[in-house]
């Protein structure tokens, strides 16, 4: 091995050697591809990283003298032999996967309960607001090595007593711990394309066009590496590849995204983003503040701002968002070949100053995963299983019950939660529950009904009965298939309320776009 600046950093627990004895032989041919040194953490550490999750946190105290960059990657990520060189495409800055681009996920709990169980440790995060719109995940992280010792810092509780609720089980995560680092620590981070970190229970087509595969697996932890075992074996290589979106130099076909350094931070960046990641295999993606006159190349003007005059070569497709520069705006939708509009409004009116109905599309955009939870968010605020007696008592049994449910967002208390964040709880929730069979309130039904919030309770307990309200649905103490009618009663009524948006996905916003970039010659 050459000198290098560059390391490939992979940690190894004994339960995952065999995995990596599957993946290591590509992740070798990769450094050696990206003349990087790779280097393999093995061992538990005796027992110092506490749990398999944590082995990577050893990365925060490596010497990384001689070292510029650090891909760490974990033992269960295998590069394919057409991945690109992650170095030169990302030649500075911190990078990790934005999870919430690719699938849903249960943030807001885990988020929850990462602060409950730091405020157990007695660390002060009422001031602590967690970033809008990212949840980081760390299997493939391009990083600095200060960004590295910022971040992977054990934290200050033991991570096999306070675990996280996944469905009905409770385990063990690093991702809670390493996006509240990655929050406090101050470090930048940007969102790797999701072919660097493709989820192998990803669509086919998704993980044919990858880079690495992320063989993922949710079965239970006994099961769970024998299982990316056989999986690993199975998957063939050799496939289609998605370029990602920041080459410096795009090449033919492309396109290119005009808009200002600054909108990538806006809403923009996150419907740029998504036209990103709908990309066709072979096709580049790029942005600046100028657009590219080159043939085969769409500049796509994000928005119709940044335009200034029609391209000689290059096909251009403007998005008029909303009328404010009366003369970029006319110019812009006369000139280009091609305008899009989020609503049907701006569109009528264009094709009312005389652009032609053909050349001007509507497409409606989409919400990130964190909106789009169709379940019903059921809120207990209870302290649930303090003690069995305790447990008894607040109807723990039925509670743990209806949080199996898939179409039930189950979120309880337990204690140990500010008024504040108690108070955000109550405006988030569709429903407000009692599971309670004896009580002396519950204060939940008072504060719900003084926000308006519909609540079912447990009839004939604690001062149930006392209030009168529309808002009151009364259920039998401890009838689990009562609460469970009326709670899908409630769930089906969302249903009806949100039924008019779920196609408005950034999916199909990106995929729409893509029909109009092959109208104006880029291949799919």
């Amino acid at each position: 091995m050459a000198d290098t600046d560059r390391l490939i950093l992979v940690a190894c627990t004994p339960d995952m050697e065999n995995v990596l004895e599957l993946t290591k032989p590509s992740i070798q041919r990769y450094a050696d591809k990206c003349n990087a040194q790779l280097v393999c953490l093995m061992g538990d550490g005796g027992g110092r990283w506490q749990h398999g999750k944590f082995r990577v946190f050893e990365a925060g105290e490596y010497d990384f003298t001689g070292f510029n960059r650090v891909l760490i990657m974990d033992a269960d990520v295998s590069p394919k032999e057409t991945a690109p060189d992650i170095f030169a495409q990302y030649p500075s800055g911190n990078y990790m996967l934005n999870e919430l681009n690719v699938v849903n996920h249960m943030v807001r709990r885990h988020q929850d309960e990462m602060l409950e169980h730091l405020t157990a440790c007695g660390v002060d995060v009422s001031k602590f607001t967690w970033p809008q719109g990212v949840w980081w995940n760390p299997g493939v992280s391009l990083l600095e090595p200060d960004a590295i010792r910022r971040i992977f810092e054990m934290p200050p509780y033991n991570v096999n007593e306070r675990r996280f609720h996944v469905g009905a089980s409770l385990v063990v995560k690093n991702m809670p711990w390493i996006n509240y680092r990655i929050a406090v620590s101050g470090v930048q981070l940007q969102s790797l394309h999701p072919a660097w970190n493709t989820f192998s229970t990803a669509p086919a087509v998704k993980v044919d066009r990858c880079y690495f595969i992320h063989y993922v697996c949710a079965q239970a932890p006994e099961n769970r590496n024998k299982i990316k075992e056989q999986m690993i074996r199975k998957k063939e290589s050799g496939v289609r590849v998605v370029r990602p979106s920041h080459l410096a130099a795009p090449s033919k076909p492309c396109v290119h995204a005009v808009m200002g350094g600054d909108q990538h931070r806006w809403i923009l960046g996150r419907m740029w983003q998504a036209i990103v990641d709908t990309a066709p295999a072979g096709v580049q993606t790029t942005s600046s503040c100028t657009p590219i006159d080159a043939p085969g190349v769409v500049n796509y003007y994000n928005p119709y701002r940044g335009y200034t005059k029609k391209s000689r070569h290059a096909r251009d497709v403007v998005f008029c968002t909303h009328p404010g520069l009366e003369r970029t705006w006319n110019r812009a939708s006369q000139e280009a070949d091609h305008v899009v509009t989020m609503c049907d409004k701006y569109r009528q009116e264009l094709v009312a100053a005389g652009i032609p109905a053909g050349k001007v599309t509507t497409i409606h955009p989409g919400a990130d995963a964190s909106f789009r939870d169709t379940r019903l968010r059921v809120w207990n605020p209870s302290r649930m299983h303090l003690n069995e007696s305790y447990k008894t008592r607040k109807g723990g049994d039925l509670w743990d019950e209806l949080s199996k449910e898939p179409w039930i967002n189950a979120v309880c208390s337990e204690g140990g939660i500010s008024a504040d964040r108690v108070y955000l709880e109550y405006l988030g929730a569709d429903v407000v529950l009692s599971t309670a069979i004896l009580e002396g309130g519950p204060m939940s039904l008072v504060e719900a009904v003084q926000l308006g919030k519909p609540c079912v309770m447990p009839r004939g307990v604690g001062l149930v009965d006392d209030v009168e309200s529309p808002l009151i649905v009364r259920y039998a103490p401890g009838d689990y298939s009562g609460v469970m009618r009326i709670l899908h009663e409630f769930y089906e009524e969302k249903q009806m309320r949100i039924r008019s948006l779920l196609d408005w996905t950034w999916e199909r916003w990106g995929e729409t776009h893509w029909q109009i970039f092959r109208q104006q010659g880029v291949p799919a």
